[in-house]
Formats: structure tokens, sequence, C-alpha cells
């Protein structure tokens, strides 16, 4: 047997499967054209196919350069050949290359480059090259081409992490700033199908006017980088490579592909003796629009000590921001992408809006996720979260209660250090009745995070539940104050405490603001007009409650509302039965 060194290429097709279900003559012809006119290309560069299977291709090169050409010729031809197609019919590529040597032996190729190749073109993405760092090596100086570093992964059965290079289109574009360096960062997930959003927090800039403020900027940077990287659904580039695009002009496009990330964080300060002034705007880099803009202004004495509000309030809406986009790209997508990711966001989405049959498709999205990544910590998170919301909102029963408690629990298991999964074990604990553990894991949850609004706004409910009404009211406060763009779901729950604090008048208040209210705010609000002898309005909210729930009363609703407080039950059933509910 015979060693050699070769450039390994593996390209496949995206979703092959789909293509045939709807159309297996015309793809299968497509896919037979193709494939002749990549056997063509490869010839052209001195390769040779090694192997063909199904939809997928192994070629071997026998430089690194004519493995990269070949790629890039093979994705310009199938745009060429998908321009003359409707959208639902592109054949589509990912391809991955490595270096390495290589034995050919009876029909068999064997090395790790060949694996190296594999695993690389799984990782990739429609239409993408990602080489190793050793193909990057040998082509970088000698191919006009862009390249950006995706960073290091780690790659199924293989030993050691790769260094992955992204391979782009002809040069041409703005200059390069020499920044290509993406900070490692051993806590990062592999960039795979489950690969979470990325994001840089690019340098504030010090307007000033005066250089001793540098430091205060700076300061900033860092801190919104530590508090961000808080969010386990985010990666966060680390502080030092933001930095090195301080002071620079550079395009959002060309940072984003240099770093391998979605999102920027950019922004200004403005300080003078007591004051600054803070202005921070989201960009999305491929498309370089802004997806969110905001001045935030600090004053007193001391800015150092009250600035920690100002970052806590970028960061929350940082991350709300983000997910809602994540959201919404999942659902723009014509076909659902069947990574495991996708189906979370996909999940996440169908999950905000209140219907049983939306729900159920939630259930759905965060069942396949689990499936197709069984280590996904958050799918099993929020799987239980679907069976509790079914149980809250009648469309179950109890039993599911002991299967959202098994689902919670493995998401621990499986991410501890993810304050979410904590979230949502405190929460299956919470509509048990076990209020005590359910502020324990609200607590240790809040110590991992304490940025996150909607968990704050949540954990109020467990603090009223333990009959702790003022801490609610200040926990929703606080939620309000660092999202300003709360749901109306956040009066819900004010509207909640204002109840169980006999604030009547001003949980009337907060109830009747709700734009789309939810069964269950129907109820609540016929127990504020009861005790506020408005009875006609007490009848006509409960009267909205039982159209959304014919079945409804009082020994069924009261299991959803578990008080610790004797008090606090004797007083919900008491307004309940005011309002005209039965037992």
């Amino acid at each position: 047997m015979e060693r050699k060194l070769a450039a390994i290429l593996v390209a496949d097709v995206v979703g092959y499967t789909r293509l045939v279900s709807n159309d297996d003559i015309g793809t299968f012809q497509s896919l037979t054209a193709c494939l002749e006119a990549v056997g063509q290309i490869v010839d052209a560069h001195r390769g040779h196919v090694f192997n063909v299977a199904g939809d997928s291709v192994v070629a071997v090169f026998p430089s690194a350069v004519e493995a990269v050409m070949a790629a890039r010729s093979v994705l310009d031809e199938l745009e060429r050949r998908n321009a003359e197609l409707s959208e639902e019919r592109w054949l589509r590529f990912r391809i991955g290359i490595s270096l390495g040597d290589v034995i050919e032996h009876q029909g068999t190729l064997l090395g790790d480059s060949v694996n190296v190749a594999a695993r690389l073109e799984a990782l990739s993405e429609p239409d993408t090259i990602f080489v190793s760092a050793d193909v990057h090596r040998q082509v970088k100086n000698k191919l006009d081409l862009d390249f950006s570093l995706v960073g290091e992964c780690q790659l199924k059965n293989i030993p050691d992490p790769v260094r992955v290079y992204r391979v782009g289109h002809p040069r041409g574009g703005p200059s390069e700033t020499g920044a290509t360096a993406l900070a490692t960062d051993p806590h990062r997930p592999p960039l795979a199908e489950t690969a979470v959003p990325a994001m840089a927090i690019l340098p504030l800039e010090n307007l000033s006017g005066d250089p001793a403020q540098e430091y205060f900027c700076d300061g900033l940077t860092d801190a919104i980088t530590t508090e961000m990287s808080k969010f386990r659904h985010l990666f966060v580039i680390a502080a030092h490579s933001a930095f090195t695009y301080k002071n620079k002009t550079v395009t959002a496009k060309q940072i984003g592909r240099e770093l391998g990330v979605q999102y920027l964080l950019e922004g200004t300060v403005q300080r003078a003796e007591q004051k600054a002034r803070i202005n921070a705007q989201l960009i999305e880099t491929q498309s370089s629009h802004h997806l969110w803009a905001e001045s935030f202004q600090v004053e007193g004495p001391d800015t150092f000590a009250v600035q920690d509000e100002i970052i806590q309030r970028i960061v929350a809406v940082l991350a709300l921001r983000i997910d809602a986009e994540e959201r919404h790209r999942a659902m723009r997508r014509e076909t659902p992408n069947p990574s495991a990711y996708d189906c979370y966001l996909r999940g996440m989405h169908l999950f905000s809006q209140e219907s049983k049959e939306r729900l159920d498709l939630a259930r759905e999205m965060f069942e396949r996720a689990s499936r197709l990544d069984p280590g996904f910590a958050r799918a099993f998170g929020y799987l239980a979260y679907t069976h509790v919301r079914s149980f809250i909102l009648g469309w179950a029963g109890p039993e599911v209660l002991d299967t959202a408690l098994g689902l919670a629990m493995k998401a621990v298991e499986l991410d501890p250090g993810d304050y979410s999964n904590l979230w949502d074990l405190a929460f299956v604990h919470l509509t048990q009745g076990r209020v005590d553990q359910a502020l324990a894991e609200y607590e240790r949850a809040f110590g991992l995070n304490p940025n996150d609004a909607d968990m704050l706004a949540e954990m109020a409910v467990a603090s009223l539940y333990a009959g702790n009404t003022e801490d609610a009211i200040l926990l929703i406060r606080r939620a309000m104050k660092i999202n300003p763009y709360y749901p109306d779901w956040y009066r819900w729950n004010m509207g909640w405490a204002r109840f169980n604090a006999r604030q009547y008048d001003r949980a009337v208040e907060e109830l009747t603001q709700i734009a789309s209210p939810a069964k269950n705010v129907w109820l609540k609000l016929a127990a504020s007009y009861a005790r506020l002898g408005r009875g006609e309005d007490a009848t006509a909210a409960l009267e909205r409650f039982l159209a959304l729930e014919p079945d409804g009363h009082i020994t069924t609703v009261a299991k959803r509302f578990p008080f610790k407080r004797e008090a606090d039950q004797r007083h919900w059933m008491e307004s309940l039965r005011m309002a005209g509910l039965t037992d």
C-alpha cells in the first residue's frame, strides 16, 4: 500500500431527500447532469472522482490549490444551472476540503484527511466551501479568493480540534484589515447544525473629545461583552478579538465575514462632568440592516455607580432583539431546515402564540429538535415548558406535569450551567405546588444570568405564590425597566400581583391594557371586578372566560394557582365565587 499527500474534496446535495419526494424523475435527471459536470470540472483540475454515492461525491486532487479552484467552479456552475430553474428545484452543494496522507487500497480511500473532509462537508452551509487550516495555509496567498475564519471546531470522531475556514468569492470588495483572527473559546460549541447565532461587541467610540475617557468606553464595552456572554443561546466573540477593530473603518459585512458573526453591536459614548450619553445600535452583518437603535443617559456624581443599570438595559434588549430576529429568520425559510437549532427556533416562535394548535406544533418542533440532537438541553427544557402550559391553560390534565418534570430534570442534567434550564425546572416545580423549590431554582438561574427580563417577570409569580407580593411587584417593575418593550404578559403578572396585594383597582388597570387577553386574564379580571363591587363587569368578564373554557369551575381552576399560604388561596377562591364561578 502506497501513501501519498492529497487534497480530499467531499460534496453533498442539500435537502436531496426532499427534492426527490417532490420530483423524483426531474431531480434524478438534474443530479445526473450535475454530476457529469462535476466530473469534468474535477478532471480539468487534475483530480479524479474517487467515489459517487447517491447525491455525494468524493474527489482526490494532487494539490490543495486545484481542489479549492475546482470546488469554487462547481458552485459557480451550480449557480448558473439553478438560474434556469424554479427555486424549489435548485441543487445546492455543501463542500468540505482537507489535506493529508491517504492510502488507496482495493477501491477504498483511507486516511484521517478523508474523515476530516467529510466532517467539514457536514459542517458547512448550502453553497459554501469549508476547508481545514492545512488547506488554507497552502492556498491563501495563491488564489484570489476571500477566506474567513469559522473557528476551532471539534469534529465528530476527530480527536483534536480543527481550525476551519470558509472560502468566499473572488476578492474585489473592501480592503482587508488584517483582523482575521477569531478568538478560540474552549466553551464555544462546535459549529454544526445546532450552532447558535454569534455576535461581536465592537469597541464603543469615544466622542467626548478627551482621550482620558477611553478607559470609560473600553470598560463599558468589556462589561457589555461579559454580560452578553451569560446568554447561552448566543456565542459572543471574546473582547480582545473585537478590540482589533478599534479606530478602524470597516464595514459590518466585512467584520461579519472575518469574525464569523451574524450580529454586531456598535455605538458611541459622550461623557462630560456628571453625564454620560451612550448611543447603541444592533446590526445584522449580512445585509448591514439596523435591527435596533437607542440612546441611554447616565447622570449623577458617580457615573460608574449607575452605569450598571444602562448595561443591563442594553444587554436585555440585545438578547431579545437577536432572539426575535433568529425566530423570524427560521420562519421565513420556505423549507424547514432539518437542524435541531432550526426546529428549536420554530418552536420558540410558535410557543409565543397562545392557542392549542400552536402549542402542539411548538411541542412537535421541540421534540424533533431533541431527537435530532439528544444533547440539546434547551430542547428538553422547552418541551417541559409546553406540557406545563397545556396544564395551566386547561388543555391537559395534571398527569403531564410528571412528564414535564422528567424533561426539565434531563435538561438540567445535560447543561446545568445554562440558566434557562434551571428556569424551566423552576416553572415545573412552581406549577406542581413546590413553591420553595421553585424559588430556589429561580435564584440559581438568576445567579447565572440576572439580565433576562422574561425570567424576572416569571420569577415574580413564584414570589407571589410564596406570599411575597411586594417582592413580586418589585421584580416585575425591574423586568419592565430593563425591557421597556415588554410583552402583554408582564401586565398579566403585574395585574395578578396587584390582585393578590388587594389592590383591585390597579389590577383592573393593568389587565384591561392587555391587547389580546388570554382566558386566565378574563378570570383574574372577573375576580378583581367582583372585589370592587362591579357586578356587571365581573359577569361579563367571567362569560368571556367560560366561552373559552365552558367546563371551567372553581375546583379545576384552583389547582392551576398553587398559593403557599392558605389565606391567599382562600382569598382567590372566594373572589371567584363572588364573580359567579361555580364549584
